[in-house]
């Protein structure tokens, strides 16, 4: 797999750490703006992106 990668020109490269610093005044925002749409999203139309089997990794 990994010569046929790398004959296609696909590049693996790692990910990079992000930094431990927030924005908090951002964050408030985004979550007023998210709570404005669910609240006017009828629930048959809403789907969250969370799949709760999948583990999150942030590097290898």
């Amino acid at each position: 797999m990994a010569s046929w990668s790398k004959k296609h020109g696909f590049l693996c490269n790692r990910v990079a750490q992000a930094p431990a610093e927030c924005d908090l005044k951002a964050q408030k925002a985004f979550v007023e703006e998210y709570q404005k749409f669910i609240n006017i999203t009828p629930n048959d139309k809403f789907a969250d992106a969370i799949h709760s089997t999948m583990a999150a990794k942030t590097g290898y």
